[in-house]
């Protein structure tokens, strides 16, 4: 979105007739999307946390599951990996007084990924199926000691069957099988996502989106598991498939991360 159209849907908002709900809902979105340019990202990122907050107190979980998915995903946007226990800059955020049952886990000195994990396991407990649930659960546990909790749980998973038509959702679990070294999970994972999408490809006829539904960011994780498990043959045609495609480059491979060797054979197969 330009700064223009932003403007323009935000003109178009105030004037539109809809509840407070519904404006609350479109309200997170546009925090994060206004002051594009002016507002740096990190602080466009905070706009949608309270935003996604104040939505989240007038839709509590137990009458709408989609409000806590969205408080975690905007959580899960302001948590910087590279700090302790990914606890958040924005840890100080406080909770309006009230006899919300989560008050006791967001006290001064939690954090805000206690926050978002307790928030998510409640509204998990009376939704156990919900996908969005599930996504951002395995997102907000995909983090150096966390990931075991996540997988323990088999939530991940749950993700998967909960949406199993959905490519997305059959890699999703690939996440923490990687932060766990589980390379053989994350082989599985992302072949059961390449057969999903095959599956959408001929179902739909197509054909000719190919080199676009065949989703690259899995078939990244499915390029990595190949490299760790020792199966040389099958990365180096997938990578052969996807330089086909242009979806890859030497920069956002994993395995160039690991392995110089990799990143000279993406040189050489993108050399004129």
């Amino acid at each position: 979105f330009c700064a223009d159209h932003v403007s323009s849907l935000i003109l178009l908002l105030e004037n539109a007739e809809m509840s407070a709900v519904e404006r609350a809902y479109l309200h997170v979105p546009l925090a994060y999307l206004e002051g594009q340019g002016v507002v740096s990202r990190e602080e466009r990122k905070q706009h949608m946390l309270r935003a996604a907050l104040q939505l989240y107190q007038i839709r509590p979980e137990d009458k709408d599951p989609e409000s806590t998915g969205l408080l975690a995903l905007a959580i899960n946007s302001v948590i910087s990996p590279g700090e302790l226990g990914y606890a958040s800059r924005a840890q100080q955020l406080l909770l309006p007084e009230s006899s919300s049952p989560y008050r006791a886990h967001h006290d001064s000195n939690a954090t805000l990924f206690t926050f978002g994990k307790s928030i998510l396991a409640h509204a998990l407990d009376s939704h156990p199926r919900h996908p969005h649930l599930l996504h951002m659960w395995i997102h907000l546990l995909d983090s150096p000691g966390h990931a075991e909790e996540g997988v323990r749980l088999g939530r991940a998973d749950d993700y998967a069957v909960s949406a199993e038509g959905a490519w997305h959702a059959r890699h999703m679990p690939s996440h923490l099988a990687l932060r766990l070294g589980n390379w053989t999970g994350v082989v599985r994972a992302n072949l059961d996502a390449l057969s999903a999408s095959l599956r959408y490809i001929s179902s739909s006829q197509r054909f000719d989106d190919l080199p676009s539904l065949v989703d690259s960011h899995s078939m990244e994780f499915l390029h990595y598991g190949y490299v760790q498990t020792g199966q040389f043959e099958k990365a180096e045609s997938l990578l052969q498939q996807q330089i086909g495609f242009r979806h890859w480059t030497r920069v956002n491979l994993m395995a160039t991360r690991q392995y110089p060797a990799v990143a000279e054979l993406i040189t050489t197969y993108l050399s004129p």
